[in-house]
């Protein structure tokens, strides 16, 4: 991971200086917490290079919904953290199912990362998230549960944030 900025997307353009990318992440809070939120984790890392990430945990007295809707709204790229059980239904107002379907239905991009046990043969335990996510037609990358942060992925995912920032503003980024 480099420390310099220096490859960090930025808005340019008629929207030069107003804000950061945005980056969503949407994750299974009970399977991935150290790789989003700890110190060593993606969300950190990301920060550390410029971006604005979006990580919506629990939220006592706040509104889940709205929380997670107006994040996904802000959003330039979506990271997906693929655990064994992403996809899967918790909630009758949200869950990584629903974030699933909308990420799909935006129309935006998104960069899912496989973090899924060997032994499943990298797929998702639950089907929705098979057929949303195919792992034979979709990119992604690997970062196994409890292992460190993969070298490259900090600046894969900079890479795919520049090329979606780059699409939204219509102007290559900075």
């Amino acid at each position: 991971m480099s420390s310099s900025n220096a490859s960090s997307p930025q808005m340019s353009g008629a929207g030069a200086g107003l804000r950061k990318p945005v980056l969503f992440i949407s994750w299974r809070m009970g399977e991935c917490k150290e790789e989003v939120k700890g110190e060593a984790g993606l969300q950190n890392a990301l920060e550390a290079e410029g971006v604005d990430v979006l990580v919506v945990g629990e939220h006592a007295g706040g509104d889940l919904l709205e929380a997670v809707s107006n994040g996904m709204e802000r959003a330039d790229l979506f990271v997906i953290m693929g655990t064994k059980t992403y996809g899967k239904k918790t909630s009758d107002l949200i869950d990584t199912f629903r974030e699933m379907q909308r990420i799909k239905s935006s129309g935006k991009p998104f960069f899912l990362i496989n973090m899924n046990p060997e032994e499943s043969l990298m797929r998702f335990e639950q089907e929705a998230a098979n057929l949303l996510l195919n792992l034979d037609t979709t990119a992604w990358e690997r970062w196994e549960v409890g292992a460190k942060l993969p070298n490259k992925l900090v600046q894969n995912i900079l890479a795919k944030l520049a090329e979606a920032v780059g699409k939204t503003t219509g102007t290559k980024p900075t």
